[in-house]
């Protein structure tokens, strides 16, 4: 499975970032993309049910004149619940049939053997009468354990790192 670095959710600080900065790279901080655009490309890809997701590389970007824009991460926007009824995703918890409220839009840096890629994707709060409210996110464990079907197209799962092929 592909190493999933960091949430690049910007309200808290992982261990991981902390230390990345101790070892005197900045390399978590400049990984991640501005809060804006995370959320721009979220919601336009939930407008236009793109799902199965494709992966945008800035090399067919042509909006920006940059020379450096050519060597970005690739992104790979990932919205299955794009598909539901009023674009929401089920709840996952046990006997609970409520509509979660999203909670904020994340980003996470994927690396691979041979590959690294930008993922987006939403973080929702349970709304149901049971207390905590949990939260869960389109790529968390329980929300693909419901959504079966939209697995095969999650890239993350599918790796050779594994070894079981």
């Amino acid at each position: 499975m592909a190493n999933l670095d960091g949430d690049g959710s910007g309200n808290d600080s992982s261990d991981n970032d902390s230390v990345d900065m101790d070892l005197g790279g900045q390399r978590a901080a400049a990984d991640k993309m501005p809060q804006e655009t995370v959320k721009r490309l979220i919601r336009q890809a939930m407008l236009t049910t793109q799902f199965p997701p494709h992966t945008a590389c800035s090399e067919f970007d042509r909006s920006c004149d940059l020379a450096t824009s050519l060597f970005d991460f690739p992104v790979l926007v990932w919205v299955p619940d794009c598909l539901n009824a009023g674009q929401k995703p089920h709840c996952p918890n046990a006997e609970c049939s409520c509509a979660p409220r999203l909670k904020e839009y994340r980003q996470r840096l994927c690396e691979d053997i041979d590959f690294r890629c930008r993922l987006l994707y939403v973080k929702y709060q349970c709304m149901g009468n049971r207390e905590p409210r949990s939260c869960l996110s389109t790529v968390c464990d329980a929300y693909l354990n419901r959504e079966v079907r939209t697995m095969i197209h999650f890239p993350f799962i599918l790796t050779k790192k594994d070894g079981c092929f």
